[in-house]
């Protein structure tokens, strides 16, 4: 029997629940954004919101506590 794998759409957050997950400010997140070394954030189209993908900061997240002094 063959098993049925389940997508599920991806979770958007917005900079609050980023700022939340990371204890880092919201000036934090964007020098390390404009660097490079943080997800990028997308934005709706039509409108001026802008959010991450859950799943992208989650990853960064457990990248970062692999590094040594972090």
């Amino acid at each position: 029997m063959e098993e049925q794998q389940t997508k599920t759409k991806p979770v958007l957050i917005g900079i609050k629940k980023v700022m939340t997950m990371t204890d880092m400010s919201k000036s934090g997140i964007y020098k390390l954004m404009t660097l490079g070394q943080f997800p990028k954030q997308r934005q709706m189209k039509g409108s001026r919101r802008v959010f991450w993908y859950e799943h992208e900061v989650l990853d960064w997240i457990k990248a970062v506590e692999e590094v040594p002094g972090w």
